[in-house]
């Protein structure tokens, strides 16, 4: 193989989280001093000049004015609405506006009050009860009270000595008829009430009809209703023109005047703090990646065991200065056991590739245990410039490597593995010092 130095973004997070504290804070400054440096410029961006201010003023006045002058137009526009709907549903339901001018079903019958002596005062008693008392009311059984307000303007009476005229329009003849019958029949009720008051007298009808009429005032009341509604609804749409109208010339104020603004407007402090917080964040998060992946790719020294084993190369044992071996020594000895029954070994060489006094000891936990196992062994620290260490590596035929994280290069186990190959001896496993 020519390297052992493999390039992963996994190799990279690893390196970084083994110093996560220091990498978490190192993002906190970075965080607190753009927020600061934001803070600061969002104070000193509302330092406006008193030409500036008096400008910002102007625009926030004209700007409040335009969603007075819209604010006041919605609500022309809701009552307009309103007004339109009562007029509309009364042009719809009342029996009124579906009257044909020149063909009018009109019933009527008079009424004569006999043996009183107060019969203007029975009169004017019987003729409010049909305008504005409880014959409404009484009405409303038959009809029900939303209709009951479109009878009032159908029904007219008037007083003539003492005679009570009744009056029934409608467009349609059975309808008038059966409206004059319950008045009379309400006439009849109420004038019992009435004589307990202004005594005894007796109402007689005299005469009743049922005839076509035409009223040009029905169509001119009916016209000017239809003229109302026409109104109500082009002063509805004049509205919405200049709702219209004042949205859009607020927005184009808006617009024109949106750079001029931008650079005077008032700053929260605040807010600028916090959005340079969050740059400064990812600032600080990237450059320490970015310090972290170019001392990897451009360091020469072991990084940790997954380089050698991203580089299939099998590690039998790791020694963490916290955590002691992981796994057990026990189990790379007994790796080693193994190894002696498959390849008859004779004897195994330790190659060092560090003299860090956490290395060396290592190697003495691994020679006493592999002394118990009656295996004999060498130890070489300068295989590469030692001719004795080099012979008595070849002699054994099998090594096992020692490497330590931050003390050995990648060139150095390339060296030793290509040292391996020219002279055939077999590497089992690489044992890993962090």
């Amino acid at each position: 193989m020519e390297t052992v130095k493999s390039i992963y973004l996994r190799n990279i997070y690893e390196e970084i989280m083994k110093r996560k504290t220091f990498f978490l804070i190192f993002v906190l400054i970075f965080t607190a001093l753009f927020a600061v440096v934001g803070y600061k410029n969002g104070i000193n961006a509302n330092q406006n000049s008193e030409e500036q201010q008096k400008s910002v003023q102007a625009y926030q006045k004209n700007i409040t004015d335009y969603e007075d002058t819209i604010s006041e137009m919605n609500k022309s526009l809701i009552l307009a609405q309103e007004q339109i709907d009562q007029l509309q549903s009364y042009v719809d339901k009342s029996i009124y506006m579906h009257l044909d001018s020149q063909n009018i079903r009109a019933a009527s019958a008079q009424f004569a009050v006999l043996n009183s002596g107060n019969a203007g005062n029975v009169l004017t008693s019987l003729s409010y009860y049909v305008n504005e008392g409880g014959l409404l009311e009484e009405l409303s059984d038959k009809y029900g009270s939303e209709h009951i307000q479109y009878l009032k303007e159908v029904i007219m009476s008037s007083i003539g000595g003492n005679i009570l005229n009744i009056t029934v329009y409608h467009y349609d003849a059975e309808q008038a008829q059966k409206l004059l019958e319950l008045i009379e029949n309400g006439i009849n009720k109420q004038a019992t009430q009435i004589a307990k008051v202004q005594g005894d007298f007796t109402i007689q009808k005299i005469s009743s009809s049922n005839y076509l009429k035409a009223d040009i005032a029905v169509s001119n009341t009916q016209n000017s209703h239809l003229n109302n509604l026409k109104n109500f609804l082009s002063n509805k749409v004049d509205l919405e023109n200049k709702r219209i109208a004042q949205e859009n010339g607020k927005n184009s104020y808006i617009e024109k005047n949106a750079s001029k603004m931008a650079a005077i407007i008032q700053v929260n402090p605040l807010k600028m703090g916090i959005k340079f917080a969050a740059v400064g964040s990812v600032f600080g998060f990237l450059l320490l990646w970015l310090y972290h992946s170019m001392r990897y790719i451009l360091g020469d020294k072991l990084k940790s065991k997954e380089d050698l084993i991203s580089s299939n190369l099998l590690v039998i044992g790791n020694y963490n200065v916290k955590k002691g071996h992981l796994p057990a020594l026990d189990k790379s000895i007994m790796d080693i056991q193994l190894w002696v029954e498959q390849y008859q070994m004779a004897k195994i060489f330790i190659n060092v590739l560090s003299e860090d006094e956490i290395a060396k000891s290592v190697v003495k936990d691994y020679i006493e245990e592999i002394d118990q196992i009656n295996l004999p062994l060498n130890v070489g620290y300068h295989v590469s410039n030692d001719v004795e260490e080099l012979r008595s590596m070849i002699s054994a035929k099998y090594c096992i490597m020692i490497v330590q994280v931050g003390k050995t290069s990648y060139s150095d186990i390339n060296e030793q593995i290509a040292t391996c190959k020219k002279f055939g001896l077999k590497v089992l496993g690489y044992v890993v010092v962090d």
